[in-house]
This record gives structure tokens, sequence and C-alpha cells, in this order.
């Protein structure tokens, strides 16, 4: 059988163990839940977890990072659900100093709102890129109906900070400037290392006293490169992202000891930094080692006085929102829809 005529059998077969119900599969699969801290990890995302993580090579000192990138690459599961409309595509490039980003424009046939989102994708800063979350964009900007504008930022190690800070602020501007949008229009938002790249955006933008875009919404954001949190401790392995692969991506975004005293790298020193801060939701998954970490960010700017919310998904882990064929995932991900909807609406 062709690479090809694999790749089409998983995915068949996936399809069918997603739509397959937990009452069936547990005839099936003699899994002990997944029970820590009063949370149940759903059953289908514990299965997944188990297969994609034997799918994904070990990081380590001695990775090579094409060959990781490569890898990952390789794996074509089509996770994500088609979007419930036709949505249309274009690329655009900007130029940097080095070289240029692509930034990528998803516009739903469902368009109903004024408000765009600029979205930065996860990988620890060091992976992802505009096919890793294009079927989710796809979906995404059909939940919303808005305007998807996503940004394939340059990556770590090769760009280390604040090469992303530095590309998602020109595409901001590039979105003002030549789109035409006004910044209080945009919705900042990103998952896991592109959520970490928004909030290091906004801390730029205050800092130097720059507009600001009014909303933000942060998926279980990557903000602490101490990695010290007690979730870190609990879920350091096992569940999709672990403690290892953390301090992996943390030590290849970071190029000299002074970042982590910067507010745009080290994200926990917002509140002490910033005077003031954008309306932001903060999305947290149950079965996640980054949840600690950002209900503290989230409970530091909460008691400045800030206009902070946050979500809670118990039965969820790192990277959910990507997953959303499986049925409690899409769930979870139409509800964080829908609260961004009802932010604009």
């Amino acid at each position: 059988i062709s690479k090809g005529g694999r790749h089409s059998v998983i995915n068949t077969l996936y399809t069918i163990f997603c739509k397959t119900p937990n009452w069936l599969l547990k005839l099936f699969v003699f899994k002990k839940p997944s029970l820590i801290n009063g949370q149940v990890l759903d059953l289908k995302s514990s299965i997944i977890i188990n297969f994609i993580t034997k799918q994904l090579p070990m990081l380590s000192e001695d990775t090579n990072i094409d060959s990781a990138r490569i890898q990952r690459e390789a794996i074509k599961l089509q996770l994500s659900n088609k979007p419930i409309c036709t949505v249309n595509f274009k690329d655009e490039f900007l130029a940097t100093s080095e070289s240029e980003v692509l930034l990528r424009e998803y516009v739903p046939d469902n368009l109903e709102y004024q408000k765009c989102m600029l979205f930065f994708h996860g990988g620890g800063h060091v992976f992802g890129g505009k096919e890793t979350h294009h079927d989710f964009l796809m979906y995404f900007a059909s939940l919303l109906k808005i305007k998807v504008y996503a940004l394939d930022y340059r990556l770590a190690p090769e760009f280390p900070f604040p090469a992303d800070i530095e590309d998602a602020e020109m595409a901001l501007n590039y979105l003002h400037t030549e789109k035409l949008i006004p910044v209080e229009d945009l919705v900042l938002c990103g998952d896991s290392a592109g959520a970490g790249v928004s909030a290091g955006l906004t801390a730029s933008l205050i800092l130097n006293n720059k507009p600001y875009p009014s909303l933000q919404f942060l998926i279980y954001p990557m903000l602490d490169p101490s990695c010290s949190s007690k979730t870190m401790q609990d879920y350091a392995e096992g569940y999709y992202l672990t403690e290892k692969s953390m301090k992996f991506f943390w030590d290849k975004y970071s190029s000299k000891r002074e970042d982590h005293q910067d507010p745009r790298f080290n994200l926990m020193l917002s509140a002490k930094a910033l005077d003031s801060y954008p309306k932001t939701h903060i999305v947290t998954a149950g079965f996640d080692p980054l949840c600690g970490e950002a209900e503290d960010f989230a409970l530091g700017l909460y008691n400045k006085g800030f206009d902070i919310t946050q979500s809670h998904y118990p039965n969820m882990f790192h990277a959910f929102i990507n997953f959303n064929k499986i049925p409690a995932c899409d769930i979870a991900l139409k509800d964080l829809a829908a609260s961004i909807r009802g932010w604009y609406e």
C-alpha cells in the first residue's frame, strides 16, 4: 500500500473511532480512567494521546530540529472537522529584515461581523506553521463568522526571541495600514506558544505606548520559562505535552539569560510590568501541564484590576482545539467560539 493510501486508511479509521460511542469503546479498550486533582480525562482523548505520543520524536539536547519537524509533518491525521460553510483563504507575504513571513487570510461565507482575528499558532516556538493549524482555522473561522488572519511567524532556534514578537507587530501594523482594520477591531488569539506570542505582542505594545487591540483570547498559553507550577509536576508526562518538552522549547526560544527578565518573554512578569491591559479571556485544560501557570498569570492581572476571565475544561488536554473531531473536544471548541462571538455580537 502506498504512503498516501496508508494515510487514507488511517484517517478513515480515525473518523470511525471519533464517531464510536464511548460505551462501545469501553467494551474493547481496557483503560483505567485518568483521575488527577478530581478531574477525569475524556476517554477518546486519552486513547488518541497515547497513539499520537508514540508517533512523535522524543526531544532532547541531541534532537535534530529539521528531522523532528519532518517527522511531525509526516503525521497526516485529519484531526479537525470540516468547516460549517465555505471558507476561502489566500496567502500574502510580509518582508522581514532577514526573510519573509506568510500571513494567511480566512474568509468564511457566513461572515457577519466587523471584528477580525490575528491568530498565532502553537508549537513551542519551534514547531508548527501554516499547515499544522490550517484545517482547524478553516473550521474555527466558520464558527466565529469573522475574518481570521494567521501568521506563520519565524521559529526558534534559527530565529529566537524576539523575532516572533517582531513578526507579530509587523502583521498587526500591516492589517491596520494596508487592510485598514482599526486596531481596536482586532482580536488577538493564539494557542500554547502562539498564545505566548499574543501576550508578548500585547506587552510590547503597552511598554512602547502604542495602540493595542481591546480583546485578547489566550488558549492554554505558554507563559512561564521556569516550568515550576504544580500542574507541570502533576502532568509531567503521559498527557501529550511533557515537562521535558517544555524545558526544551524554552531553551530553544531563548538566546540569552537576560530574556528571562523581559516581560515580553517571561509573561509571568506582566502584572508587575504593565499599567494597562486589554480585556483578556484565558482558556485552560484539566490535563495540561500549562494550566497552573495560566491560572497564576490570570490571577496576577486580575488582582491588578484588569478585566480577566477564564474558561476551564476539566476533561480536556493540551492541544484539544486541534483534535475537534473528538466529540468532547468539539463541544469545548464550540463553547470557546461562542465565548469569542459574545464579545463582538
